[in-house]
């Protein structure tokens, strides 16, 4: 593996979230929508006065997912 990355998990999302209640117990909460396994991504937040808008991308910087938030 190559330095400074983690290990990509190997289940599907029933079994990893079985695996993360174990290990964090409380200090986890199941809001997974989306549970990428194939490839390593991030998240990263832009902050506006008016906007939060929140994305997670691949390595390559290809946008998996995105939410955002407009203040009303």
């Amino acid at each position: 593996m190559p330095p400074g990355r983690g290990s990509l998990y190997r289940d599907a999302v029933d079994k990893t979230e079985k695996f993360m209640r174990e290990k964090y117990g409380d200090n986890w909460a199941p809001f997974t929508a989306r549970h990428i396994v194939d490839r390593h991504s991030f998240v990263y937040c832009e902050l506006t006065s008016d906007k939060l808008i929140v994305r997670a991308v691949d390595q390559a910087w290809k946008e998996i997912n995105q939410i955002a938030i407009t203040k009303a």
